[in-house]
Formats: structure tokens, sequence, C-alpha cells
């Protein structure tokens, strides 16, 4: 501002700041201007009261108040008698000779931005009244210092706005080769919309023309106040419009210190204040209060702080340069949704070719896995359907052996207890056609109807446990095993009940048709495992007579081992044979010690489970737990067909052995799977960043 400048804008509206100090043909604000928390001074203060003056008569207008008052002049707030419109005169009330001259200059450099968008409008200027004036624009709404002076700081969005206008106009103003100089909240002015109006060129100057020009302190860049610095330079304005909008965002002056403004009063010279000013500044921690707004973006921010920057190749060259950052950071908010949706749907594209990947991998595997599983246990069924018909064959020849046996002098003997006759019948039955003797039964015996041992002949093996014939047998004289056993009622081979081993006090009736008994243990083989057919004694003619005693043959289970094995079973392959009340009786796949003597095996299955768990006469086992060691098995299942037996046979297959390579794969397949995933998704971040690095450098003008 040059020593003869009005402390009143040109357009006399209300500009507030402090008063300038003069020397050596340079000015400066004595203090800063006040924050948007202090209010500000008036120039027109309350001397300048209508009272003191009288209201001029101007040709066309009517005067309607007096605005402000300074130093070169008056400014009048004015209706236009034609139109209506309310405007602002200005009167050049001490203007002569080079004050005169000084404000024909800021009239001409305002005239060279007349009709511009976000410029205070130059009406009239009547150079030849007495005294000169000129007209303007009125701004309704004042100053965005008296906006702020209310409301200390404003909302994000209606300060970027006001920000943006006040930029766009001022890009017009450098662009015209004029720098502002001092631009504040006092000098953005609101029309009656609210949109900005610059105001103030008394201290623009053309960018390339040497003369000093100050601004105000906090608004002016350390370079501004060089008194050095003789030509005016459009990052100037950047700064000083960047200050602009931290105020309005925080409520406070950037790099603003109550004692470094207090030091700057007490300095005694413009000189040693600027000199102060610069080092204030290049100390001062960085403005940062703006980042914590809500609102304020990081791309504001950034621009923000590019606007503040100290060094003048770090701002932005002008307001075009400004204005273009402004546009670049909407572009990439317009741009934003649009990228998020592409972000967002390579993402779930990404997510969905893996959920399909895996979901594929996982359907074929289960697939394979089923169709393996079910194979498996097809050809365990049909094993199983194999074995059942063997043994069924076995135990029905036993059956039909032992109940052929049974004759009128079998029964007539057993009345008669005749010992010699009965095991005459016994070594018979235990003996094939030809006289030799048979391996089917390991001991046969006969009891009265209460259960005494009238007769029993036991099958001997030649010593040497290499020879296997010739087998010859032994009858026990009975009197040798009634210390021990007054009867055999209680056992179920005799009564059918299955009842406990330990109530042998208990006396059973006999069983009325031919019965295969639960597995028991045997002094006959100590290792083995035995189960009896039994049949019940009575003449033929005699029809449902009480039986007169019971005929037992005893079966050495691990025999039927050997008709087991023949099926030949697959691979790792076990067959189970399971009596009528679910005991096992055969495992050709694990050790299965017998019980000892006087014990009756385990019952290994429920009662309630056995119809669910087979309930057909054959069929596959999905989830089979074996009864020694509970493992899961994949199994196929046969009943024997003879009701007489009730056994079923089970071949497995252990699940986890079977399937253990399915999951192998699938964990080998899982692996590359992600690893594959992982490629794509590295690749899929790598295009997006690229894109997104390309476009920050188009917005920001690098590339």
């Amino acid at each position: 501002m040059r020593p003869d400048e009005d402390p009143t804008g040109p357009e006399g509206q209300r500009t507030s700041g402090s008063p300038r100090l003069t020397e050596g043909g340079t000015a400066v604000l004595a203090s800063a201007p006040p924050t948007p928390s202090q209010p500000a001074t008036e120039v027109h203060a309350a001397s300048h009261t209508l009272a003191e003056h009288r209201l001029p008569a101007v040709p066309g207008y009517e005067v309607l108040s007096l605005l402000g008052a300074g130093s070169f002049g008056r400014v009048y707030k004015a209706r236009e008698a034609q139109t209506g419109k309310v405007v602002a005169i200005k009167f050049f009330t001490h203007g002569t000779g080079a004050r005169w001259q000084t404000l024909l200059e800021e009239v001409r450099r305002h005239a060279l931005l007349d009709a511009v968008p976000g410029i205070v409008d130059l009406k009239a200027v009547i150079a030849s009244a007495d005294p000169p004036y000129y007209v303007m624009a009125f701004a309704d709404q004042g100053s965005l210092a008296d906006l702020l002076t209310r409301e200390r700081r404003l909302p994000a969005a209606r300060a970027l706005a006001l920000f943006r206008e006040a930029a766009e106009a001022l890009a017009y103003v450098h662009a015209k080769g004029i720098c502002h100089c001092d631009l504040k909240p006092g000098n953005v002015l609101l029309d009656a919309r609210g949109h900005v109006l610059l105001a103030d060129f008394g201290q623009a100057q053309p960018s390339g023309e040497a003369a000093p020009a100050l601004g105000t302190l906090f608004y002016m860049p350390p370079d501004q106040a060089d008194l050095r610095n003789t030509i005016p330079d459009p990052c100037w304005d950047v700064y000083a419009l960047g200050a602009v909008l931290y105020v309005a965002l925080t409520g406070e002056l950037p790099r603003y210190s109550p004692a470094v403004q207090t030091a700057l009063d007490l300095s005694p010279d413009v000189p040693r204040r600027l000199a102060r000013y610069r080092e204030w500044l290049r100390q001062a921690p960085a403005p940062t209060a703006h980042r914590a707004v809500r609102g304020v973006d990081a791309d504001l921010a950034r621009i923000l702080d590019h606007c503040l920057r100290l060094e003048p190749r770090q701002r932005f060259a002008d307001a075009g340069e400004l204005v273009a950052a402004l546009e670049a950071r909407d572009l990439h908010h317009r741009r934003r949704p649009m990228l998020l949706i592409g972000l967002a749907a390579s993402v779930l594209a990404l997510a969905l070719t893996i959920l399909s990947t895996l979901r594929s991998k996982e359907a074929a595997l289960d697939s394979y896995e089923r169709d393996l599983a079910t194979q498996l246990m097809d050809s365990d069924g049909g094993s199983a359907s194999l074995i059942a018909r063997a043994v069924d064959l076995q135990m029905s020849q036993r059956l039909e052996r032992v109940t052929e046996a049974v004759n009128r002098d079998l029964a007539e003997a057993t009345r008669k207890r005749d010992r010699a006759t009965l095991e005459a019948a016994l070594r018979q039955l235990m003996s094939t056609n030809e006289g030799r003797v048979s391996a089917r039964f390991a001991e046969t015996s006969v009891t009265d109807d209460k259960g005494r041992l009238l007769a029993l002949v036991r099958l001997q093996r030649p010593k040497d446990a290499a020879r296997r014939w010739p087998l010859s047998l032994l009858a026990i004289d009975p009197a040798t095993l009634r210390s021990r056993y007054a009867h055999f009622s209680w056992r179920d081979w005799f009564s059918g009940r299955g009842d406990r081993y330990d109530e042998a006090d208990h006396h059973h009736p006999p069983i009325v048709r031919p019965h295969v008994s639960d597995p028991y243990a045997s002094s006959l083989d100590p290792e083995g495992l035995f189960v009896s057919i039994s049949a019940p004694i009575r003449d033929p003619a005699a029809g449902d007579a009480r039986p007169a005693g019971v005929l037992e043959a005893a079966v050495l289970v691990s025999e039927m081992g050997g008709w087991i094995r023949q099926a030949h079973l697959s691979q790792g392959g076990a067959a189970l044979l399971l009596d009528r009340r679910r005991h096992l009786l055969l495992h050709t796949g694990k050790p299965h010690p017998p019980p000892r003597l006087g014990e009756r095996p385990r019952r290994l299955i429920p009662p309630e489970e056995d119809a669910a768990l087979f309930p057909g006469p054959g069929g596959t086992l999905a989830h089979f737990r074996d009864p020694l060691d509970g493992q899961e098995q994949l199994a196929g299942y046969a009943r024997v067909s003879d009701p007489r037996v009730g056994w079923v046979v089970v071949v497995q297959h252990d699940r986890a052995k079977v399937l253990g390579p399915i999951d192998d794969l699938r964990g080998r397949l899982g692996w590359i799977s992600w690893q594959s995933f992982g490629v794509m998704a590295l690749l899929v971040a790598g295009l997006w960043g690229w894109l997104l690095w390309m476009l920050r450098r188009l917005e920001r003008g690098v590339g």
C-alpha cells in the first residue's frame, strides 16, 4: 500500500484492519488484523456519525448513509434513482495532485477487472465532479471478516466454496498481470447471494512493475515482507488466500503468536518489524490445525499446505495453478466412487473366483471321495455277502447234523441215562460217514431235562502242533465235572435265555427248538472262542412233549476264519462276525482275545441301535465304528440267511486310510489354490496401484 493510500478500499464497504504506519515511502500494518474471535475495528469510527456530516447530493442517486471515512475521502451507501439498485459511492474529498493521480491508477487497475465474476463491479467514474467520485456495486452481506466475527469459523464445505470462488476470481486477476498483494477476510466481500467479491485493489500492482507492495501481517508470506523483493509475485496472493481459508476453517491465523505480535508492535521501525516477522515465520511450526477439521480431506489439506509453504517455489505459482489443483481434487473425488466401485468389483470378482474355485475343487474331491467310498463299500458288501453264504452253509450243515442226530433211540437212552449208548451217539455225531473223525465239532454232550450232564465226548488233537491229523475222540466221565457244575441249565445253549454265567444256582427249562448259543470261553482251548449248537431231545413221534434233555455240539469259532479268508478281501480289509446279540465272534483284522472262563463277551451294539445299523439283509455302512477300537470304517454287511443262526458278517476298511490320500490331495490342491489366489491378488493390487498412481500423476500435472 502506498503512503498516500486511503485505508478504506475503493469500494469503501467496511474493510477491517489496523492503521498503517508510513516510513521511507512504504507502509505496513502496525499490528496484525484481529482474529475472527475479536471484533474488527471499523475505519468509520464512532466519531464519524451522520450527525457530523451532511449527506452529499449526487445526480441520479439517493445517498442513504455514510459507510466509512478516511484520509482520502468518504464512502456512502446510495440508491440509484432509476433502477433502485443500492451502490457504494466513494468521494475523493482530499484528493488533489499526486494523491488523485494515485487513486486514478487504482481505478484504472480496477477497470481492467470490470465485469469479472468475483470482483467488485466498477459502475462509473466522475473525475470532473468536485470532489471527484466513483460508483461501485454494494456488497449486501458485508465482508468475510464480519462473517467470521459472528461465527468464528465456517463449516468445511462453506469455507471451501468461498475459497474456490476467491481463487477463480484471483486467477483472472493474475491472468491480467495484476497482483492483489493484500488479500485478507476484510477484502473478501459477500454479495446478496453469499458469493465472493474481491475488493480493495489499493495495494495491487502489475506483476512486472518494480514497486514495494506490503500486505497484512500473518496473511503475508516472508518473501513479500522483504523490502528487497520489489517485483510483486502472484504466489504472494496464493499464500494470503491459503491463510484466509485456514482462518475460515480453524478460527485462528496460521503461524500466529500473541507474543510475537507484541514484539512486532514494539519494533521501532518498519524494516526491523519486517525482519522480526520473517524470522518468526521461518521458525514457527507448520500449521496443522486444519487437518483435524471435520470435512477436510487429505487432498484439500495438501492443497492448503501447498499454499502456506514459506518457500515461494514450493507454492502454487499463481491462482491459476491453485484452481487447477482444486479441479484435480474435484476430479479425484468424482472418480473416487467409480474407482471404489471398480476396486470393489475387482475384489468381488476375485473373491467369487476364489469361492467358485474352492467350491469346485471341494465338489470334485467330494464327488471323488463319495465315488471311491461307494465303490469300496459296494465291494465290501459283496464280500460280506459271499462270507455270509459260506457261514450260512457251514452253520446250516452243523444245525442239520445236530438236528438229525436226535431220534427215538437218543431220547430213550437219555431217559434211561444210558451213558454207553449216549457216548456212542456222540461219537457218531463227531465222525464222517466213513467213520473218520470230523473237525466240525470240538465237543458234544447230552444233558437231562434238569441240565445234569449225562455224557460228554471231546475232540483230541495231536500233541505235535505241526500236525493236524489224525484226530481222536475222548469220552469224559460226567462225575468228574459234577464237582464243578451241578447242572448246566443256566447255560445259553441249554435254556436259550442268555443269562449271566454266574447264576449257576438257577434252574431253567430246556430249549424246545434248535438253537445257536452266545459265544463263551472253554477249557477245551483257553485261547479260543466257542459257540454251541443245541437241539431238544425228544421222541420225534411224541410231538411237543417236554424234552428229555438237550443235545449240544460246540464249535470253535476260529475254525471259521479259514472260510472267511477264502473270500480274498481287498488290501486292508477286515471281516467281522457278529452273533444274534451282536457279540463279536471273529475279527480278522485285529487281535480279539477271548473272555475269561465263566465270562461272556461284552455286547458291542445296543439292541436299540441294531435295527438302524443293519436294517436289511445286506447293505453298506458309510460310518461304521469298529467294535474294538471305535475307529470309523467304510463297510458292507450281510446277514446269514438261516434265521436259526441270526449272525451278521461285516467287511470293513479304515475310512481314514482309504480317504486319507484324498485329504492329502485336498490339502495340496488347497495350498496351490491359495498360492494362485495370492498371485492373482498381488497382480490385481499392483494393477490398481499403478492405475491410481498414474491418475494421481495426471491430476497433479506430473505426467
